[in-house]
């Protein structure tokens, strides 16, 4: 239940950033995608502990577990990126803004 409102909750807010162009909510997204992937990877290692897991791990095959285990890296390492990529966006918004050489601001020094 905690994994489902993470994920949707990244996703969304993912979505919403790169349509409105708004790096505030790449901030909240890359912390939700990297907490779900972090929730995969706790998941999966408490599940498939014990004599219970490694019946469940002959079950499922190895195959199967290795990609429970990427996709867990996959969504702590995309929430990285999306986390830097809104930092960036701020960085480089701020740094617009307040450029020297700007017509309108060398207009309002005269």
């Amino acid at each position: 239940m905690l994994h489902a409102f993470v994920y949707a909750s990244g996703m969304l807010l993912l979505l919403a950033g790169l349509f409105a162009r708004t790096p505030y909510l790449l901030l909240l997204a890359g912390p939700c995608l990297s907490i779900s992937g972090g929730l995969i990877w706790v998941g999966t290692h408490i599940t498939l502990t014990g004599p219970v897991g490694n019946i469940l791990r002959g079950v499922l095959g190895r195959s199967r577990v290795a990609t429970l285990h990427l996709r867990a890296v996959f969504w702590v390492l995309l929430g990285l990126i999306v986390t830097g990529w809104g930092i960036a966006s701020i960085r480089s918004a701020r740094g617009t803004l307040l450029l020297p050489d700007d017509p309108t601001i060398s207009e309002q020094r005269s």
